[in-house]
């Protein structure tokens, strides 16, 4: 991102995100808010990257992007919504198969017919229940075959998703003595508290790192809105003036992402407009 705000060059790149799986697509989200710094709206427990600086957060979210995933329990169209909250020029998710839900337990996949199914389910689910109780106390139940019991048999040599069958890949204690799964987890880092966003200290600080990053944003801006660098720059610093002087807001009530963003994204939505038949 840095060397793209340096040299953004003649035409507006695009972004390919890759991943393995998406069960609900929680944890990937939750890696897009890191790298933006929304870390105060994050879903899940877990530290899995650090913040972006200021200027490339906001140039990740003009970039127009793509999801490729090799699998995902969703349809393509609900995780492509799931994702444009965060990213505004998100297009679209290509991924290579979807698994039905429940699929692994199927009698017809099993020799010996439906019995055999059902104490194969029976007995994983009650494994399940117990190493997910820790956890999830009384929600428990609802995550015994995998998060949100979607009974996965996914396991990739880097970890194991947790859509996967629990008993699979959870460590714990099980009718009193250790349950050693054959595909122990790799867990996200416990999320750091001290990895909230940050709070401009006075307006003239804020006003002063603001007018920095806009500077740096300038040329990426451009590609998108039609305008030359002059006079992106030009608007971009009015608007974050206009934010910080004005009497109607608390601007230190924002963070600078926010500032920031809301400052690029109304510049681009005055040029997309402006440009409609």
């Amino acid at each position: 991102m840095e060397s793209l705000l340096a040299n953004p060059g003649d035409e507006l790149p695009t972004l390919v995100l890759f991943d393995d799986v998406v069960g609900t697509g929680k944890q990937s989200l939750d890696i897009i808010r890191q790298w933006l710094g929304l870390n105060r709206e994050l879903e899940l427990n877990e530290d899995h990257v650090r913040p972006l600086r200021l200027a490339e957060r906001v140039a990740f979210r003009l970039l127009r992007s793509h999801l490729i995933v090799l699998t995902a329990l969703q349809p393509p169209d609900q995780l492509a919504v799931n994702y444009r909250k965060l990213l505004p020029r998100f297009e679209s998710v290509q991924m290579a198969s979807t698994q039905p839900p429940a699929g692994y337990f199927e009698p017809a996949i099993y020799q010996s017919g439906g019995e055999t199914a059902r104490e194969a389910e029976e007995f994983l689910g009650a494994v399940g229940e117990q190493l997910m109780r820790p956890r999830w106390q009384e929600q428990a139940k609802d995550h015994t075959l995998g998060y949100h019991n979607q009974k996965s048999l996914l396991v990739f040599s880097h970890n194991v998703p947790t859509s996967t069958v629990s008993a699979l890949w959870a460590k714990g204690e099980v009718a009193g003595h250790l349950w050693l799964p054959m595909f122990q987890r790799r867990s996200g880092k416990p999320k750091d508290p001290r990895l909230a966003t940050e709070q401009p200290g006075n307006v003239r600080s804020a006003g002063e790192m603001l007018r920095t990053e806009a500077r740096r944003l300038c040329g990426l801006v451009a590609l998108v809105t039609g305008e030359s660098h002059s006079a992106t720059e030009s608007a971009l610093i009015n608007l974050i003036d206009d934010t910080l002087s004005s009497p109607n807001s608390e601007p230190l009530a924002l963070d600078h992402s926010t500032i920031l963003m809301h400052a690029v994204d109304a510049l681009v939505a005055t040029a997309t407009i402006g440009r409609q038949p």
